[in-house]
């Protein structure tokens, strides 16, 4: 391949600098709380303005893909829609006095909606090897404000715009497996809080137990679960990839005083052969990438481009010089210098189609990546959209 990624900026470099990913990879790691200040234009603008009412539509709000909370629970929908005919609409009357006296709105898998967060999931996805998903909290007032609660995955929370007052007691129980609220009655002093002002990052790991109170009028920030796989998964992922034999087909003996010497023999060779590495690479395999919508894209030199792919799997080289390449079942033949753009990519991070054809100068990129977008293969990001600065 060619091209060198000395001096490129990974997806997470640009957006958060070298040295806070770094602090927030070991956050992660060590499984401990960090805060780190930004400032305010630091985050491109991940969730336009003029973006959010079209993720808050009576659709959206009767599928639960948003969802309105005001005190911690969620707004009867008699008070948000209103039916007309066949068709169901927002009550676009009574919308803001809920939010004069306190609403938030819980807009959920924003990055499947909106390019630029995909792009920074999907970097996330492939530099962490973890599952990632991002909801946005458009909250009013501060009877919007959530119970205290403790997530059954780490979060990385972006403050986009506002302020928020966090705090955080710590876990109250190590690694759970579901999420829990806890009353006020259940909490003594907090471990740490503050105020998260736009450009603001803060991880909170599984199970810290968190409270967030707006700050003045309104806030917007975004939560991206950090989800690994947990140990008591592995068993399943490890057999996942076993060759069944005829044992294993056997009943197993139910009745009173069976002789389980056979099965517990056959267990017990099997788990002897399972590799937890070859596990999670199958366990890569199964992720599917994001399929951005390109229709009427035009990349001009200035265009931002990321892979959609969340994790790094190989390509096998066909006789006739293209590659295979297989997520979740989906097999999909790339020409050779599509996949060398996408190998490119992931190695080096997102990059400007200008800097992209410079780093490939062996190869004719720019139609290498025209054929990725049409295919949905590729994010192409606008400079003008998401904020030229933090582009650079």
């Amino acid at each position: 391949m060619t091209g060198k990624t000395k001096g490129w900026k990974t997806m997470l470099d640009r957006i958060m600098g070298k040295t806070d990913e770094a602090r927030l990879r070991q956050a992660w790691l060590g499984n401990t709380r960090c805060h780190l200040p930004g400032r305010a234009g630091r985050f491109p603008d991940l969730l336009p303005a003029l973006l959010i009412p079209h993720l808050i539509t009576a659709e959206r709000l009767l599928r639960g893909t948003t969802r309105a909370n005001q005190q911690g629970r969620e707004v009867p929908m008699d008070m948000l829609l209103m039916r007309r005919g066949e068709r169901w609409h927002l009550r676009t009357d009574t919308l803001g006095s809920l939010c004069a006296r306190g609403l938030s709105f819980v807009l959920n898998g924003v990055d499947e909606d909106v390019p630029a967060i995909g792009a920074l999931n999907a970097a996330i996805e492939r530099d962490w090897r973890v599952d990632c998903w991002t909801n946005a909290y458009w909250s009013h007032g501060r009877a919007s404000a959530f119970a205290p609660h403790a997530d059954d995955h780490n979060v990385l929370i972006l403050q986009l715009s506002g302020a928020k007052h966090w705090r955080c007691w710590g876990p109250l129980e190590p690694f759970p497996v579901k999420a829990r609220r806890y009353g006020p009655d259940q909490l003594q002093q907090p471990e740490w809080e503050g105020i998260l002002q736009p450009g603001d990052v803060l991880f909170v790991p599984r199970g810290d137990v968190h409270v967030a109170e707006l700050v003045g009028p309104s806030s917007l920030h975004l939560t991206v679960a950090v989800r690994p796989p947990w140990v008591r998964e592995l068993p399943a992922m490890l057999w996942a990839g076993k060759q069944e034999d005829e044992f294993s087909r056997h009943d197993v003996p139910v009745q009173p005083g069976a002789d389980f010497t056979a099965v517990e023999s056959w267990v017990r060779a099997v788990a002897d052969t399972l590799d937890t590495a070859a596990a999670l690479d199958r366990w890569d395999r199964t992720r599917v990438p994001y399929t951005p919508l390109n229709l009427g894209v035009v990349v001009r030199e200035g265009t931002l481009l990321a892979s959609p792919f969340r994790r790094r799997i190989p390509a096998e080289r066909q006789e006739d010089g293209s590659y295979q390449i297989t997520p979740a079942g989906w097999p999909l033949v790339l020409a050779a210098g599509e996949w060398q753009v996408l190998a490119f990519l992931h190695t080096a991070g997102a990059m400007t189609s200008g800097q992209l054809t410079q780093a490939l100068a062996g190869i004719d990129a720019r139609a290498a990546v025209d054929a990725l977008i049409q295919r949905g293969l590729l994010f192409a990001l606008e400079p003008s959209d998401y904020g030229v600065a933090s582009w650079q």
